[in-house]
Formats: C-alpha cells, sequence, structure tokens
C-alpha cells in the first residue's frame, strides 16, 4: 500500500485526488440509498403472500449488492491508501479480506437472483383467454413495462397496451404485453453482462494489489490484467449509454459512478507503483555505491 498522504503538506494534486475520491464515496452512499428506495418500491409489486425467502431476499439484491459493492471498495481503499506499510498487521489484513469475502458472499447472492430471474422471464407465461388488463383488474395485479410498474386499476387498465395477448413476468403477480416482456428479458441479461463484466474487473484489480503487494510494478501479466480492466470499463459504459436510451438515467449515472469509485483505487495504485518504483531506484542506486565502495 502507498505510504503517501494527503496531509496538508502532501501535493496539491494528491489533495485534489483525496477530494475527488471522498467524494465519489460519498455519493455512492446516496447512491445506495437511491436503490434502495428502487427495490421497496418495486417489491410492492412483486411480493406477495406466497413469496419464499428467496424472493424477499431477490427483491432487494440490487441494494444489497450496491452495499457489498461499497465494502469491498472500502476495503481496497484501506489496502491500497489509507493505512501505511507499517500499520498493516496481520490482524487488519484479516479483517479487510474477511470483509472482501462477505460482500463477494453477498454480491454471489445477487448474481444467483439475476441469472434466475433472466432464465425466469425466457419462459413464456401467455395468458390464454385474456385479451386485455380490464379483465383481470381484481386479481391484484400489477403492470410492468420498461422496469415501471403500476397497479392496475379500472382507471388506467385501457392505457397501458393496444396489443391483445397479454404475459405473466416470470412468476410474479405483474404481467406485461409481448413488448414488454421482450424488453423486460434484454434488460435482464444486460443486468447478468454487468454483473460478470464487474466480476472480471474485480478480479484484475485484486491480482494487481497482490502483484504489487510483492513489489511486481510491470511485466507481461502485469500489462494484460490492467488491460483487461479498462476493456470491461468498456463494456460497462456501452451498457450506461444503452441503459440510458431507454429512459433509464439512474443507472447510466450509476455506471459513471462506480467506474470513478474504482478509478480512485486505480489512482491509489498508481501511487503506490511509484512509490515502489523509488524504492527500487533508491535499493539499486544504494547497491551500486557500495559495489563502486568495495
Amino acid at each position: 500500500m502507498s505510504d503517501l498522504s494527503a496531509a496538508p503538506g502532501a501535493p496539491r494534486s494528491q489533495r485534489l485526488q483525496q477530494l475527488f475520491k471522498w467524494t465519489v464515496y460519498i455519493l455512492l452512499i446516496v447512491n445506495f440509498g437511491l436503490y434502495l428506495v428502487e427495490d421497496m418500491t418495486q417489491s410492492i409489486h412483486t411480493l406477495h403472500a406466497g413469496s419464499t425467502l428467496l424472493d424477499m431476499t431477490s427483491s432487494f439484491a440490487t441494494s444489497a449488492a450496491v452495499l457489498a459493492w461499497f465494502m469491498l471498495l472500502i476495503s481496497l481503499e484501506l489496502e491500497t491508501y489509507a493505512i501505511d506499510d507499517d500499520a498493516w498487521t496481520r490482524r487488519i489484513e484479516l479483517l479487510a479480506h474477511g470483509a472482501r469475502v462477505v460482500s463477494f458472499l453477498i454480491i454471489g447472492h445477487f448474481v444467483f437472483a439475476l441469472v434466475n430471474w433472466a432464465v425466469e422471464i425466457e419462459t413464456e407465461r401467455p395468458l390464454e383467454g385474456i385479451s386485455s388488463p380490464c379483465e383481470i383488474i381484481e386479481d391484484d395485479l400489477s403492470w410492468s413495462s420498461n422496469l415501471d410498474y403500476q397497479t392496475l386499476t379500472r382507471e388506467n387498465c385501457n392505457t397501458l397496451t393496444d396489443e391483445t395477448q397479454l404475459y405473466q413476468l416470470g412468476k410474479d403477480p405483474v404481467i406485461t404485453d409481448r413488448h414488454g416482456l421482450l424488453l423486460a428479458q434484454r434488460l435482464a441479461w444486460g443486468d447478468v453482462l454487468e454483473i460478470f463484466a464487474w466480476l472480471i474487473i474485480i478480479v484484475a484489480m485484486e491480482i494487481m494489489v497482490r502483484l504489487q503487494s510483492r513489489g511486481v510494478t510491470g511485466g507481461r501479466l502485469f500489462r494484460m490484467v490492467r488491460g483487461t480492466r479498462f476493456t470491461f470499463y468498456g463494456v460497462l459504459f456501452c451498457l450506461g449509454f444503452w441503459w440510458a436510451s431507454l429512459g433509464h438515467w439512474l443507472y447510466l449515472w450509476d455506471t459513471f459512478l462506480w467506474i470513478a469509485g474504482f478509478g480512485a483505487i486505480e489512482m491509489n495504485l498508481r501511487l503506490w507503483r511509484e512509490e515502489l518504483r523509488n524504492k527500487q531506484v533508491e535499493t539499486t542506486d544504494l547497491d551500486a555505491a557500495r559495489g563502486a565502495t568495495d
């Protein structure tokens, strides 16, 4: 980890980096609140008396995963910058790595929930003998289109769709039309692609941390890992702009915010590399001086 600090005497560029970093971290906490509200709003429509524990935890999987990613980010911040080498004890290391294990367990549940949902809605469940939402308004159902949920009422049932073939969305008490079903399927697989892109990025970053902790600052593996991270950042940007084109600006904001958050860790790693290289140069110069003396 870097021994540099953002004390008053630190370089101005470094103080600005710390300001940027903590601004992003605070915004990520706000972001968690936004996703928690969104999950709570959607759970009103998707959960019912027969919902299982898995259904309940899956309904809040997104906000739980956001919190887990934040825990992961903070543990990396501690290891790559906030705690100096001399203070990085075995106990602190175990606590930081334990927090990462817990984070990955929560994220693992999120991955399962996303894949399960994507597979579930791939199976079409047409409503036989129903040609209009107004025919089933007494069944406590909701309507979904492009991740927007509405309770079916006499006032809105005629305004939701012109199509006559309706579908149940997965096993939830939610219905939609053909367009809504296809869009829900694409969005679900987009979420799956996003989470796997993030997992690849975090694994690559973990490899970088392990390499630098061993004093490695270059080489083929080092360059390959860095290149992999930036490739998948590009994938995430593309997904973010696709979501924005569908009106989901929060998801684009979320993408930029998390890339900025992990970008802060990238800056920590760069400072750490500079420190390692400086130490390597000093060691080389000292060895050369000793050789000349001998």
